[in-house]
């Protein structure tokens, strides 16, 4: 999968994408890439339970030594 923006704006912005066994995004995995609103973007993974969604920033640490 890729994805192309272009004309960024100027202001903080993310898009973030799940896959859920069902229609309630409880106990999932979530991948989601952060703009800053400058110059910079960073993909991260992060834990959806169903109603609250948390990044795992130490899963990113990880990801980042490979």
């Amino acid at each position: 999968m890729e994805a192309l923006l272009r004309d960024l704006p100027f202001y903080a912005m993310y898009i973030a994408l799940g896959f859920s066994k069902d229609q309630h995004m409880g106990d999932d995995t979530v991948i989601e890439c952060v703009y800053n609103g400058i110059d910079e973007g960073k993909a991260y993974m992060s834990y959806n339970d169903g109603n609250y969604n948390s990044q795992l920033y130490e899963v990113r640490a990880i990801l980042l030594i490979f």
